[in-house]
């Protein structure tokens, strides 16, 4: 798993020398730290988009419109950006373990609370308190694995994070049909059991977070003092010239270079637009679904449907359809949600291939540019598509989903190459992470808007075409940013492979001034 370590290592200490075999040690990590971040990888995203899945019962119950179902998804992502940053900083005094257990708990409880959920104000509320409990979650988990795997080794634990979203977006449609099946049961309704059954198992693991994650290589008591030693001093050698993630976003020139960067707001724009489309299919992909299914209801006359359906006095669109308490129609939401698994599995199954093959080439331009192009003509042609075949159209939703969704290690992975230089890189990755989460908010908000003054998905959907149009025209600008970097880049990577630190910072701050 990690090309390159040697068989046995000697860790010397005060007494007499000891062999240390590498792979032991980071499968240690893996078992240990590894799979309990997998498993919170997953429930953050299970928690973060289980409302997609429960709007088919929950916002005919509540009178929702989709004016208000949108803002309320969208919140989530208001709450997440501003709080990024204090979390982050929460993590560094209190350490991973405590902060990490007590936001997992605090998210579990919020999306528990979804199940009593009466009234426009508590979504409002309960939404923006998600989005602030998740916040500190991802950045805190990636401050911990840089903790444990020296930088050369770090890509492997990412990815292993990566997968775990991704199997979580696979599973959460099948997973949340199954749920909605228990309408009824104790008195409670689908989508209520859906928060319950999601929520719930989260503050477990944020209790298990808390007893169970070392806060430092010395507190790991499944590490022997040898492969203690041997770890702690790999860490700190990988990273000896960079700066903390604290002190960088404390630093005043830092956080200066990084707003002054025009690269990075490029990119952090680049990533707000795609974020836009990106949550907008994540929140209304299983109304979509369902809008598609219903022959008589068909995508581009959402306004009539309501009012055939009786959704009561707001008659605002067919996404509410799926909320009605007959067999028939409650059978067709279930099927919807459960096709929504089909989309978000070639998503996972693409992301996979465009990454390898991004990393092979050595190229990341053309890999943003390209998808994002197919998806900005799909998503403006799925209306037409959608009035001559359903089959079609689904197969053009489902490449939309992979397109979108398929790209986030891909643009992730350039904010380093444009930081100003190696050290503001922290700064420049909060200053990213905490404007492009915006999109989480203006994207479902956005198509809740338009569907409820227009009564129709056609103008939402070809607004989500012209987002990733501009989208694609900006990554395919950045060509020129991304041959001037691969130069340098068989030079960088000899010079980690021979773990010669400096060599490899001066060569980072040669592409990064490029």
């Amino acid at each position: 798993m990690f090309d390159g370590l040697p068989m046995r290592e000697v860790s010397r200490g005060m007494g007499p020398q000891v062999t240390v075999d590498p792979g032991t040690v980071f499968r240690k990590c893996h078992i240990n730290i590894l799979l309990l971040f997998a498993g919170i990888c997953a429930m953050c995203y299970l928690d973060r988009t289980n409302l997609a899945f429960a709007s088919m019962q929950l916002t005919k119950d509540l009178n929702f419109t989709a004016e208000t179902y949108g803002l309320g998804a969208g919140l989530f992502y208001l709450g997440y950006s501003l709080s990024m940053i204090p979390s982050q900083l929460m993590l560094m005094k209190l350490g991973a373990n405590v902060w990490l257990g007590i936001i997992v708990m605090a998210w579990g409880a919020c999306a528990t609370a979804f199940c009593v959920l009466s009234s426009i104000t508590q979504f409002y509320v309960l939404r923006f308190l998600l989005g602030v409990a998740e916040s500190g979650a991802f950045p805190g988990m990636w401050f911990q694995l840089y903790q444990f795997y020296p930088l050369h080794d770090i890509t492997v634990p990412f990815s292993v994070l990566e997968v775990a979203v991704n199997v979580a977006n696979v599973l959460a449609a099948p997973l949340a049909g199954l749920l909605l099946m228990l309408d009824g049961i104790a008195g409670l309704r689908g989508w209520q059991w859906l928060f319950v059954a999601e929520g719930a198992p989260s503050i477990a693991l944020g209790l298990l977070t808390f007893l169970l994650l070392p806060n430092t290589v010395q507190r790991a008591e499944w590490l022997t003092s040898a492969e203690k030693k041997w770890l702690a001093s790999k860490v700190e050698m990988s990273k000896s010239d960079q700066m903390s993630v604290a002190d960088a976003l404390s630093n005043r020139t830092l956080i200066w270079d990084a707003i002054t960067s025009m690269r990075v707001w490029w990119m952090t724009g680049m990533a707000l637009l795609k974020n836009i489309a990106s949550n907008a299919v994540i929140f209304w992909c299983p109304i979509i679904v369902h809008a598609l299914m219903n022959k008589e209801k068909e995508l581009n006359n959402a306004a009539q449907a309501v009012q055939e359906a009786g959704a009561g006095a707001h008659h605002t669109t067919n996404v509410w359809v799926g909320g009605d308490k007959d067999g028939a129609s409650n059978q067709q939401a279930r099927r919807a949600v459960m096709l929504t698994a089909l989309p978000f599995a070639g998503a996972a199954l693409f992301a996979l291939w465009l990454g390898h093959r991004s990393q092979k080439c050595n190229e990341r331009s053309l890999h943003l540019a390209m998808p994002y192009f197919v998806a900005s003509i799909l998503f403006a042609s799925l209306p037409r598509l959608a009035a001559i075949s359903t089959v079609w159209s689904f197969v053009a939703l489902c490449i939309v989903v992979a397109c979108v969704q398929g790209s986030n290690s891909i643009i992730n992975s350039f904010i380093p190459l444009v930081s100003n230089n190696s050290q503001c890189v922290p700064v420049s990755m909060a200053l990213y992470n905490s404007v492009a989460n915006l999109g989480g908010l203006i994207g479902p908000w956005l198509v809740g808007e338009v569907v409820h003054r227009s009564g129709s998905y056609d103008d939402a959907l070809k607004f989500l075409g012209v987002v990733m149009g501009v989208s694609a025209a900006m990554a395919f600008a950045t060509r020129s940013w991304d041959q001037k970097s691969a130069a340098l880049g068989e030079k960088v990577k000899r010079a980690m492979d021979n773990a010669n630190q400096d060599s490899f910072t001066h060569m980072l701050d040669e592409s990064l001034e490029l």
